[in-house]
């Protein structure tokens, strides 16, 4: 699965997607399902505070998780990659902190499950019985 490799390269991936992006670039996740986003959120936070440079200037990926009434729960997450100063980084406010743990939890009661041998239903074929 994906969600497995992005995790075994510590989504490298991301890294460098979020490295070489250029200021202003605008990163939007609409997955079927928010448990990787924590991950997601970390990384940026680890970029943000080691300064995340390019050409030489300072960095910033700003998170916002917004709700957007459309989809199985309506959560997405974005990532502005803004050129403002670190001192300038929107905090997170309570409803994300919550929002946050909400989706770590829900990842671990997921990988729980599958450490008991859960298995997601086969398909559905439209039209049969």
């Amino acid at each position: 699965e994906n969600a497995v490799r992005l995790q075994q390269t510590r989504f490298r991936f991301f890294r460098e997607l979020f490295h070489e992006a250029s200021p202003g670039s605008l990163f939007l996740f609409t997955d079927t399902t928010h448990r990787l986003w924590p991950a997601l959120i970390d990384l940026a936070r680890e970029l943000n505070d080691d300064g995340h440079h390019t050409d030489g200037e300072p960095h910033t990926l700003r998170i916002a998780i917004p709700h957007i009434r459309c989809g199985k729960n309506g959560w997405q997450l974005s990532l502005f990659k803004d050129s403002a100063s670190r001192s300038s980084v929107e905090q997170f406010s309570c409803d994300t902190d919550k929002l946050y743990d909400r989706f770590t939890n829900d990842n671990l009661a997921h990988l729980s499950r599958l450490d008991r041998g859960w298995k997601r239903d086969e398909r559905k074929v439209r039209g049969s019985k």
